[in-house]
């Protein structure tokens, strides 16, 4: 059979394309459409993908790799029960720069956590990391402007990616968080065994004590059970959960005491929640700068003040970990193997739930991988040889590799050109809100499998 082609493919917008297949009114081969839209991955293949979504229902901006029900079946089942609780990791992109401030609340993960709430109702911004450059002289608090400190307090070495805990000392110190609409909040300390407590006071007015070491008893609000405990080093995770009733705006604020050992502690975060009615849960866990290496850190978890994934898979008890990885470990030029060894160690840890040598209680959660936003290479050359498109591929070898879902933010951007293009980046590597938007709405689509 001999056809005529006279139309040129759509653009990415439904729009008349500007180049039709070679050789005008020539028979096509289905080899010949094969290798030339294969040959243009930044333009034709797009402008197919968004042509063929468009003739099947699927909708064009969200390009997922193995999304499936077997894959993301834990989430699913938490979806369906009425609680969920999902954590993002990764480097700046997730993290929140260019999305507007604070960044809990504009980065696309915070965006996330909004359209969750709108399908299943508010239950709070998710977990707050007191990461270290709350303490002076830096104190920049782009992030997260809730926090607040008085008295002496420092940072300390661990915590998630070792940035994430803050260590207060002096009965006139104090941390704390304002103005959050919840009923209540989760607080974990990190503790050595010495019976060490905490004042806490609700809207100004002191409720009463909470344990900061894993052995403290007669407090007012008792540890919550399962969270990790190190034999060897004497420290663990020391989870509190304390009323705040009735729900609507609240401040927490927590002072050292000197009841049953030192007057000081160290908290590696504080979650406000709406513990009285079900919905969805988005911690946003990422930080700039940080590597997929630090991400999938695990050796450390005994001997360093849990400074892997004992905090950033246990203690959130999240039904999906979401990593979006390859950013910095392209301008690290870190080697693929090690990427995808670090990788599947992420996924690993991510899906086990046994215990591990600290004595943590781990639940098993979905995986999802986001790779591939593309980036302002000649900014950032590849001093080693390495292409960033290799870190994606790597990706989804991996993906392939452990059967995890992948969103690839190659094809929702098509390159870095055409994003600066359509305005959607602020420099060479960050997007601007509406990039964090198109992010936050691809995510959702893959997570309610509409995809």
């Amino acid at each position: 059979m001999t056809w005529e082609y006279k139309g040129n493919l759509k653009g990415p917008r439904g729009e008349r394309g500007t180049q039709g297949l070679p050789g005008l009114n020539a028979e096509a081969t289905d080899a010949g459409v094969a290798a030339y839209v294969s040959a243009d991955v930044s333009a034709t293949s797009t402008a197919v993908k968004n042509l063929i979504g468009e003739l099947t229902g699927v909708n064009p901006e969200t390009y997922a790799y193995n999304v499936h029900e077997g894959n993301m079946g834990i989430i699913r089942n938490a979806l369906r029960n009425g609680n969920a609780r999902i954590s993002v990791h990764g480097s700046s992109t997730p993290y929140g720069h260019s999305s507007g401030t604070p960044y809990l609340y504009t980065s696309y993960t915070g965006r996330l956590n909004r359209i969750m709430a709108g399908r299943f109702g508010p239950k709070g911004p998710g977990m707050m990391i007191p990461w270290e450059f709350y303490v002076p002289p830096y104190e920049l608090q782009t992030f997260n402007r809730n926090y607040f400190f008085g008295g002496t307090y420092e940072a300390r070495p661990f915590g998630i990616y070792t940035h994430g805990a803050i260590r207060i000392t002096g009965t006139t110190s104090f941390i704390g968080v304002r103005d959050v609409d919840c009923d209540g909040f989760r607080v974990i300390f990190a503790g050595p065994v010495g019976g060490g407590t905490a004042t806490v006071s609700v809207d100004g007015v002191s409720v009463g004590t909470v344990p900061t070491s894993p052995d403290t008893t007669g407090t007012t609000f008792t540890k919550e059970s399962g969270y990790a405990f190190d034999s060897v080093s004497g420290t663990g995770q020391v989870s509190v959960v304390i009323p705040a009733v009735p729900k609507g705006d609240h401040t927490l604020t927590i002072s050292p005491n000197t009841v049953g050992g030192a007057a000081a502690f160290t908290v590696l975060s504080i979650e406000p929640l709406v513990r009285t009615r079900p919905g969805v849960v988005v911690s946003n866990l990422a930080l700039s700068g940080q590597s997929l290496g630090l991400a999938s850190l695990t050796t450390s978890d005994t001997s360093n003040g849990f400074q892997g994934m004992s905090v950033s898979m246990d203690a959130p008890r999240a039904h999906l970990n979401i990593g979006q990885f390859g950013t910095i470990d392209y301008i690290d030029q870190v080697p693929i193997a090690t990427f995808k060894t670090n990788l599947g160690r992420w996924i690993d840890r991510s899906r086990s739930a046994t215990p591990v040598a600290n004595g943590g209680t781990k639940i098993a959660a979905d995986a999802l991988l986001v790779a591939g936003q593309p980036i302002n290479e000649a900014a950032y050359p590849a001093t080693s040889g390495i292409p960033f498109s290799a870190y994606t591929t790597a990706s989804y070898e991996v993906a392939a590799a452990y059967d995890a879902p992948l969103l690839d933010l190659t094809e929702l951007f098509v390159s870095y050109a055409a994003g600066v293009a359509k305005d959607l980046y602020a420099d060479d590597l960050h997007l601007k809100p509406i990039g964090h938007e198109m992010i936050a709405k691809a995510v959702d689509r893959v997570v309610m499998l509409e995809v």
